[in-house]
């Protein structure tokens, strides 16, 4: 009888695992990976032409959130290409920084609390967007740290 927990299939767009459960039968493993594959597929095509949010000051903030103040030594790693596009900045834009400083107060309140968190940025580079350079990169320093995060690098890494 086949008899598997885990099975990892690797593709070049992206890694899955696909959970089979004890005494599943050969087909019953494909029939849910062509499912999972069915979905995915469904929700690329979704979005294809779309630009997705990627509120990166909200998750930050979400997490940061979850952490229990009494506990020394906290600390987050981000894994991002830095461009905030929501509904507080859309870095996309040409005068991304004018937009910003007008929605100060509302990056005010969203602002995260990181007092004691030590934070590592790794920066997802991105050569084909020349916009992701040293004035979006000390942005994000400077509002992390007025957030009072402690950062501790900001490396940037390739694919």
């Amino acid at each position: 009888m086949f008899n598997m927990k885990n099975v990892t299939k690797r593709d070049n767009s992206y890694t899955k695992m696909t959970n089979l459960h004890f005494n599943k039968t050969p087909l019953d493993a494909v029939l849910m990976e062509k499912k999972f594959d069915t979905n995915l597929e469904s929700i690329f095509q979704s979005i294809q032409g779309q630009r997705v949010t990627s509120p990166i000051i909200q998750a930050i903030s979400s997490v940061a959130s979850d952490f229990d103040q009494s506990i020394p030594n906290r600390s987050i790693i981000l894994v991002s290409d830095l461009i905030e596009y929501s509904s507080l900045a859309n870095m996309y834009e040409t005068n991304w920084t004018k937009s910003i400083e007008e929605n100060q107060e509302r990056l005010q309140k969203a602002k995260p609390i990181l007092g004691g968190v030590d934070l590592t940025i790794l920066l997802l580079m991105r050569p084909n967007l020349k916009i992701q350079d040293k004035t979006i990169r000390d942005w994000w320093v400077d509002y992390l740290e007025r957030s009072g995060a402690r950062i501790l690098t900001v490396k940037a890494i390739t694919g």
